[in-house]
């Protein structure tokens, strides 16, 4: 589905597509990130940058369906005209829908889950209710259960908390001018509560009180996921030699091709 025609219609929607605070997150200009809009008025939002990026001149419109509060708690949103949507949706050719969650810090942060809300996955829902392709953006600083609405989007871009020049980031990917090449450093979850806490520590103990072992469930992404425009191919896995003795470096070679016409950039994961 990606990258996009630079002379596609798209309709832009969600509480991160013309809202520069969740891009930047908590301790940017201010405690909470609730004053970032005051003073990033020189840098384009989501929306913003894809219009400037757009090679057809009104052919982006932006409709929100949902907005985040810039007063009160990180989860405070509301709905701006959902029921809008399907009219624009009607002469659009793709839908960008950029979720995900507000700016927070500390313990104004906390809270009890990590699900997508309910106001942003009826959102999503609406969207792709329309037929028209919708493509995810989710602009978060922790990996939000999306579970319930991810098969309903063509494509998915996290972009996490990507700062004051991340609208113009995700335009250029969403376009093609840059080719993605995150590998995630972590699983993503697919359900709340299935990830245990990582407490790597030999002086902490095995087992903590209140935390299921053995109860892993399947992942939404598993650690190290992530695509690409362009297509590798691996071959030839060799070890260096077949025994290695404690203290030893391990050393492999792999053969990485490229079969697609797009120049791009691998990263190379070996688990032992």
């Amino acid at each position: 589905m990606l990258p996009l025609p630079a002379d596609a219609k798209i309709l832009v929607c969600g509480p991160a597509a013309h809202n520069m605070r969740p891009l930047l997150g908590g301790w940017s200009y201010s405690w909470q990130g609730n004053l970032v809009n005051e003073f990033t008025e020189g840098y384009s939002t989501i929306y913003e940058a894809i219009r400037d990026l757009s090679s057809v001149p009104g052919h982006i419109e932006l409709l929100e369906g949902v907005i985040y509060s810039d007063t009160g708690e990180f989860r405070n949103e509301r709905k701006r005209k959902p029921e809008l949507l399907a009219g624009k949706a009607a002469k659009a050719d793709y839908i960008v829908i950029c979720a995900g969650e507000n700016s927070y810090t500390e313990f104004s942060g906390n809270d009890t889950g990590l699900d997508l809300s309910d106001n942003q996955k009826e959102l999503i829902r609406i969207a792709a209710s329309t037929g028209k392709p919708v493509i995810l953006v989710l602009v978060q600083g922790r990996p939000r259960i999306i579970r319930p609405v991810e098969p309903l989007a063509k494509a998915i871009l996290n972009a996490y908390l990507p700062g004051n020049y991340g609208g113009e980031a995700l335009a250029r990917i969403l376009f093609g001018e840059t080719n993605p090449s995150g590998k995630l450093p972590y699983t993503y979850p697919k359900y709340s509560y299935s990830l245990e806490p990582y407490y790597h520590k030999h002086t902490e103990a095995l087992k903590i009180k209140g935390v299921p072992r053995g109860t892993a469930a399947e992942p939404q992404y598993p650690f190290g996921f992530g695509l690409s425009y362009s297509r590798f191919v691996y071959s030839e896995l060799k070890p260096a030699k077949k025994e290695y003795h404690p203290g030893e470096t391990v050393r492999v070679s792999v053969k990485l091709q490229n079969n697609s016409g797009r120049e791009g950039m691998e990263t190379v994961q070996v688990f032992v």
